[in-house]
């Protein structure tokens, strides 16, 4: 009998560090593209608008990434229940579960985009936006609702593609998005002077293009990709949706959980003046960057574990972890060792104030120590998240966002008089909470019972 044609590489087989490597690869140039994607806006509304346009830019895509992070988390709902399927060679539900992810994402994002678009002039008082900046983030934000429903197709369908072992198909949606995004700030922004209004049609557009474009890859290749695209597809099945939800919605309340208490945290550091406010900005924005790397990481693993929990390879998962830490763990603390040795002259590339440099020292150490626990924390997450384990990862969530972010920045900057240090010190030093949660489920082993895709599915792989 003639092999069917598969989309991706197969993540069960062969050397687990070359084939982490190749499918963490695409992750990783994604997320710098994603991170280039959400900086352009920023540069070109900063250069040609001003603070109002930038103030505007970043307080709207505050409020429109906490409704996109449900996007996020049950797009990793459908790459995890994909991988799974794949690893079991249960492929006949495959297109069910392509039919009521798509579905739900599009309902989810409909409902999204009408309750930010109402409640557009409410979200933005009550995140205490300047009243110079007002006019210019309700234009902002009101426009990019109507790229919710695009963004929510576009993760749908690279977590369908990325469940299957391919992460270089959404590279290039990544790109596409970028360089139009890009193309159109400089019209709209410089070219046609239509400010912060430019640059939110230029995000939808862009994140149009990405959509459009991931469709008609998974059209072509509907065959290879086990989705027959007929409208009768288009709905939600119940036993695919329960497993989904099961997953999706304790990821969204834990991202929603993280970037809630990231609010009150940067508003509580703005008590400690301008230039520390800054620094701590700036050590958000260094951490972003450099941890790029074991993000990639993270997500390529967790995709990995997936896989080959769904294939019943349990001794492949084991080196799979053990090879994340190793290569992940080493990245990290290179990265944290160069940070600390040259503290100013990286702080200086967002600001290079003096009354900011200042801080720059004392944040690296801290950011060196935040990177190596990132590695454990996001590691052993991998597992819980690889499994399906949604419900735990949220209780890693809540003690993360809340017992122990709250309690460290309590502790290090009131109780020990560290000030704005204390708050990046508790901000970063809570992934002990997560990490902890991840490496007992971890040595329980319980994760090799915890397969989403029932033992007969496998029958006869």
């Amino acid at each position: 009998m003639q092999e069917k044609k598969k989309i991706g590489i197969d993540l069960t087989q062969g050397s687990v560090a070359k084939v982490l490597l190749r499918f963490m690869l695409p992750f990783l140039l994604a997320s710098v593209l994603q991170t280039l994607y959400s900086t352009v806006d920023m540069i070109v509304v900063g250069q040609y608008v001003g603070s109002i346009g930038t103030v505007a830019v970043s307080m709207g895509s505050k409020i429109a990434n906490l409704f996109t992070m449900f996007s996020m988390a049950f797009s990793t709902a459908g790459q995890i229940y994909v991988g799974q399927q794949i690893g079991a060679g249960s492929r006949d539900d495959v297109n069910k579960t392509i039919g009521t992810l798509t579905t739900m994402l599009l309902a989810i994002s409909v409902t999204a985009a009408v309750l930010v678009g109402v409640g557009n002039h409410f979200l933005l008082v009550i995140m205490n936006t300047p009243e110079e900046a007002m006019t210019e983030a309700y234009s902002y934000l009101l426009i990019i609702c109507f790229g919710f429903p695009f963004i929510y197709g576009y993760n749908a369908a690279c977590a369908v593609l990325r469940g299957m072992g391919d992460s270089k198909s959404p590279l290039l949606f990544v790109a596409i998005s970028s360089i139009t995004n890009l193309v159109l700030d400089i019209i709209l922004v410089v070219a046609f002077g239509m400010a912060s209004a430019g640059a939110a049609i230029a995000t939808v557009i862009s994140q149009l293009a990405a959509c459009v474009f991931a469709v008609i890859y998974l059209y072509k290749r509907r065959d290879i990709v086990g989705f027959d695209f007929k409208l009768t597809t288009f709905k939600i099945n119940k036993e695919h949706a329960s497993v989904l939800l099961k997953i999706g919605i304790p990821l969204s309340a834990r991202q929603m959980l993280i970037g809630v208490t990231q609010l009150f945290v940067t508003s509580f550091t703005n008590d400690f003046g301008l230039y520390a406010a800054a620094a701590y900005g700036v050590s958000e924005r260094l951490y972003n960057l450099v941890n790029t790397v074991d993000s990639a990481f993270n997500q390529a693993a967790a995709g990995m574990i997936a896989q080959n929990i769904g294939a019943r390879k349990h001794d492949r998962v084991r080196q799979i972890v053990r090879t994340q830490l190793l290569m992940a763990g080493s990245i990290a603390v290179i990265c944290g060792i160069v940070l600390n040795l040259f503290p100013t002259q990286f702080f200086a590339l967002f600001n290079n104030e003096a009354e900011v440099l200042v801080y720059a020292p004392a944040m690296c150490i801290v950011l060196g120590i935040s990177l190596i626990l990132a590695v454990v924390s996001g590691t052993f997450q991998g597992v819980v998240n690889g499994a399906g384990r949604g419900g735990l990862a949220l209780v890693g969530g809540i003690l993360d966002s809340v017992v122990f972010r709250f309690g460290f920045c309590y502790l290090f900057a009131y109780m020990l008089d560290l000030g704005v240090v204390g708050f990046s010190m508790g901000t970063n030093f809570a992934r002990v909470a997560p990490a902890t949660v991840g490496l007992v489920y971890y040595l329980s082993g319980k994760w090799k019972t915890d397969s989403l895709v029932k033992e007969k599915d496998t029958a006869g792989k």
